[in-house]
């Protein structure tokens, strides 16, 4: 499991052991992520062996922000980018933790997965905005 440690400490065997290379079918460790990579739904994680492969929930950063859509350009983890864009007919707002909102010029927000599990900044919004209705009426000759 990358960015991965076995969990030293009394909750484990005493037959696993961190130096250990080799596990049977159905053995399990407890895992935990390494200094600056955390998860946020769990602080641990059972792998067990089975036949000769681990089986394991992936230990990941947290979702992403919510408005609009995200691109990952990188895997949920630490370090990893998600950049954000609005659909169409709306003007994205990318919030700075020191400022207050306001538009960018920018079509995209990107945040960055920190060490703590949580994205960097402030989520971005999707804001609404409506065009001039440059359309003419119809011209009639009839006479009421």
């Amino acid at each position: 499991m990358p960015n991965a440690m076995v969990v030293e400490g009394h909750w484990l065997e005493d037959k696993v052991s961190k130096d250990r290379t080799d596990y049977r079918s159905g053995e399990s460790i407890t895992m935990t992520c390494r200094p600056g990579f955390v998860d946020s739904k769990r602080k641990y994680s059972t792998v067990v062996c089975v036949g000769n492969q681990w089986k394991y929930e992936k230990l990941d950063c947290n979702k992403g922000p919510e408005n609009g859509r995200t691109l990952y350009t990188s895997d949920m983890r630490y370090q990893g980018t998600a950049v954000q864009f609005c659909n169409d007919g709306y003007t994205i707002h990318c919030p700075d933790d020191n400022v207050n909102t306001e538009p960018t010029s920018s079509k995209s927000c990107s945040r960055v997965c920190q060490a703590d599990g949580t994205w960097s900044g402030k989520s971005a919004a999707c804001v609404g905005t409506c065009t001039a209705i440059n359309a003419k009426l119809p011209a009639t000759n009839e006479i009421r």
